[in-house]
């Protein structure tokens, strides 16, 4: 796999093709169907660094990948995201961000929510073209809304007795009922391209100092409030707790 996605490189940069793969290392790939894996030079040639990431797995995805690869090519234009040096269906090779993603406890620094504010801001100027009509909840529930029944009604048999009653009450999550709530919750005023999976671990602070949003994948129409409501909503969510329900509120 190493070999493959080195040669995929060197003929991207030419600097790479004059190397050979013993001349850089290879981080631990991060994920599983869809992953990433760094690649660093141990000698001076450009680019010293890229991300690979493996975009297959993603059956799933609310947007389509002409929409997605779009979205990622203008936020990388206006400096939001990395900049892309290749795209296609199977893989996207990108600049490597050197620093370290959030955590939940830095939320609370001011200079750091004033990055991530100012961040935001410029993501809710951007209009991408071809953006779906529906809104992020819709594009949600309809994608992912047949693969939990499927989930929780016929695989219930797979989850151990413990978490099938959890199961049983998240039913509820792809009922009409449910969506016509969330709905309704959802302020009224101009709708405005999101990011909509806005926590600590898609926020990174590099090594310099500045503050990057990471993974797009969810981006598309919203309430730019949710972006905000969301970031905070997830910071004080503990997860994977020992008891039920498996989480608990901070």
């Amino acid at each position: 796999m190493k070999t493959a996605i080195f040669e995929q490189c060197q003929q991207l940069f030419p600097e790479w093709a004059e190397s050979s793969i013993t001349d850089f290392t290879f981080d631990d790939p991060k994920g599983f169907s869809s992953f990433t894996m760094g690649i660093r030079a141990k000698k001076a040639v450009r680019p010293t660094a890229v991300l690979y990431r493996r975009l297959e797995g993603k059956e799933n995805a609310i947007l389509d990948y002409e929409t997605e690869r779009e979205i990622f090519l203008l936020l990388g234009a206006y400096n939001i995201a990395a900049h892309c040096y290749h795209y296609d269906e199977t893989c996207r090779i990108e600049a490597f961000y050197e620093g370290r993603t959030l955590l939940a406890e830095d939320l609370f620094e001011p200079e750091n929510l004033r990055q991530i504010a100012n961040e935001l801001y410029r993501f809710h100027q951007l209009q991408p073209a071809n953006l779906p009509p529906k809104i992020f909840f819709e594009l949600l529930h309809d994608q992912w809304g047949q693969l939990a029944k499927y989930v929780l009604e016929e695989k219930i048999d797979v989850f151990p007795p413990n978490e099938q009653r959890m199961c049983e009450e998240l039913r509820e999550i792809y009922t009409p009922e449910t969506f016509t709530k969330v709905k309704r919750c959802i302020p009224d005023g101009e709708l405005t391209f999101c990011h909509n999976d806005t926590y600590h671990g898609n926020i990174m602070k590099l090594d310099n100092g500045a503050i990057k949003l990471l993974d797009f994948e969810f981006s598309c129409l919203n309430n730019k409030a949710y972006d905000f409501s969301n970031l905070f909503a997830e910071t004080v969510m503990r997860h994977k707790q020992p008891d039920y329900p498996y989480f608990r509120i901070a």
